[in-house]
């Protein structure tokens, strides 16, 4: 792996405000340290891949998402320094508005974070929908690129390109 570090079965809990359940379960937490700011001291990452995870994304009722807290964390722990690129694949991402859960999900999904500027974060992602009360899958397979802006103490804004392939539920 080179300079950098691979963790199996993590879990990263969730703010107990926003709900008991954790944030993620990984499976392989892939880390990728930078090379100039080691040499200096400072453990900095590049990237962070997060491999097979099961992802809670949750808004409460109050508004905001549970993930900006996370990425305001990351932005400002950068400390002057560079955003990782963030990664998930192979993913399943689950979806909850305050104590309801959706029953749909994304399977198979790959996400990719990077940073665009200081408070902007250029997104993809790819994913199958599907639900979690039928045993149906193969609603196609849809990808996005995108914006995310991060404003500390506001809910971030999104703007996102989604094309889905063509299947039954395109028509």
């Amino acid at each position: 792996m080179g300079r950098g570090f691979s963790i199996d079965q993590v879990v990263i809990h969730e703010d107990p405000k926003l709900g008991a359940e954790p944030f993620a379960y990984v499976e392989t937490l892939e880390a990728t340290l930078r090379l100039a700011p080691l040499l200096r001291g400072r453990f900095e990452f590049e990237r962070l891949q997060l491999v097979a995870p099961s992802v809670n994304l949750a808004k409460a009722r109050s508004g905001g998402w549970n993930a900006q807290p996370l990425l305001e964390q990351v932005l400002k722990s950068a400390g002057g320094g560079e955003f990782p690129e963030i990664g998930l694949s192979g993913a399943r991402l689950n979806f909850r508005i305050g104590e309801w859960k959706s029953p749909y999900y994304l399977g198979d999904a790959e996400l990719r974070v990077e940073a665009a500027s200081e408070q902007e974060l250029s997104l993809y992602i790819e994913g199958e929908p599907a639900r979690t009360d039928r045993g149906l899958r193969g609603f196609g397979r849809f990808s996005g690129r995108g914006r995310v802006r991060v404003m500390p103490g506001r809910e971030s804004e999104l703007d996102l390109n989604l094309t889905l392939t063509r299947s039954p539920i395109a028509e």
